[in-house]
C-alpha cells in the first residue's frame, strides 16, 4: 500500500473508532471465534464477561498492510483488521481503563496502553492475505494463529537496555481481553523497595518487557509459564547462578520448555534483572 494512503487510513481508523458507539455485545458465547471480554471496576470488581463476534469486530474501521516477514511464515504477507487503539471505544472503556489485556488459550498474556499503543500500531488481525482465521497459516510451533493475534506492518523496538531490546507483543491464539487502569495492570509488578533506584528501574522495564507475558503477579500477567513473580524473586534472591543461567538459556536445564532463551542478556542486563527481582521477593 502507498505510504500516503497508509497514513490515511490510520488516521481515519483511529478518528472513526474514538468517536463510535461501542458494538453492542451478548452475555453468551455462541461461536468458539468469539472474543471474550471482561471490565475491572475503579473498585477491583471484574464485570461477567460479555462476547464479540468476529462479523461484529469486522464491522469496526480496518486497515490493510503489508508486512516484509510474517513471524510465523517468514513470508511477507497482508494484514486486515482493527488498530488496537480502536478496541477501547468499542468495548465501551470508561475511566479509567486505560489498558487492555488479552489472552490466549494457552494463558498467555500481552498488554496493550495508549503510549505502546502510539507507538506501534498493534493491529487485531482479522484476515491474513485475505482469508478468515480459520484458513490462516499454523504458527512457528504448529499451533493455530487465531481465532485472533496481533500484528504489525513493521515492528521498531522503541526501548534498549544494555542487552535488551524490545520484542514485538504479538500473542496469537488470543481468546479473551480485558479493560483495566494502568495501576490495576502494572502495579502488582511496580518494585517494592527500591523504586527509585535506576538500576531497578532498568530490570523492571526489562522484567516487563520480558516476563510478564508468561509469569503473573496476582490475577495480573500470564500464567503460560505456572511459575508466578513470586518464584522468580526467590530464585533472583537466594540462587543467583541459576536464575542468570536459566534466563539466558532456559533450555539447557529443560529442553522442552517454551520459555525463549535470552542469549544477547548480558552481565549488565542480568544484574539489572535480579536487581529488580530482589525487590520483589516475599
Amino acid at each position: 500500500m502507498n505510504r500516503l494512503l497508509l497514513v490515511a487510513a490510520f488516521s481515519l481508523a483511529t478518528t472513526c473508532g474514538a468517536s463510535a458507539a461501542p458494538l453492542s455485545a451478548s452475555a453468551t458465547r455462541a461461536s468458539a471465534q468469539d472474543l471474550e471480554v471482561t471490565a475491572v471496576a475503579a473498585d477491583g470488581t471484574v464485570s461477567p464477561p460479555r462476547y464479540y463476534s468476529y462479523e461484529q469486530l469486522s464491522t469496526l474501521p480496518q486497515v490493510t498492510v503489508q508486512t516484509e516477514k510474517d513471524p510465523n511464515t517468514g513470508k511477507s504477507a497482508t494484514y486486515t483488521g482493527v488498530l488496537v487503539s480502536n478496541l477501547f471505544a468499542a468495548f465501551g472503556a470508561a475511566p479509567p481503563q486505560d489498558v487492555l489485556s488479552m489472552t490466549c488459550y494457552d494463558h498467555y498474556t500481552q498488554y496493550y496502553d495508549a503510549d505502546y499503543d502510539a507507538k506501534h500500531q498493534p493491529i487485531l488481525l482479522l484476515k491474513f492475505d485475505g482469508l478468515p482465521p480459520a484458513k490462516w497459516p499454523q504458527t512457528d510451533q504448529n499451533t493455530p494463529q487465531g481465532p485472533y493475534s496481533v500484528v504489525y506492518q513493521k515492528f521498531v523496538p522503541s526501548e534498549t537496555i544494555y542487552g535488551y531490546v524490545q520484542p514485538p507483543r504479538i500473542p496469537f491464539g488470543v481468546v479473551k481481553a480485558q479493560l483495566l487502569s494502568r495501576s490495576q495492570a502494572y502495579g502488582p509488578f511496580a518494585p517494592k523497595t527500591n523504586a527509585t533506584d535506576p538500576q531497578v528501574q532498568k530490570g523492571y522495564t526489562i522484567a516487563m518487557g520480558s516476563c510478564i507475558s508468561c509469569h503473573n503477579a496476582g490475577d495480573q500477567g500470564g500464567t503460560m509459564a505456572m511459575r508466578p513473580w513470586s518464584i522468580l524473586a526467590i530464585y533472583a534472591a537466594t540462587n543467583s547462578d541459576h536464575f542468570r543461567s536459566y534466563v539466558v538459556n532456559p533450555q539447557k536445564f529443560n529442553p522442552t520448555t517454551k520459555m525463549p532463551a535470552h542469549p544477547t542478556f548480558d552481565d549488565k542486563t542480568l544484574d539489572a534483572l535480579q536487581a529488580y527481582f530482589k525487590t520483589m521477593a516475599p
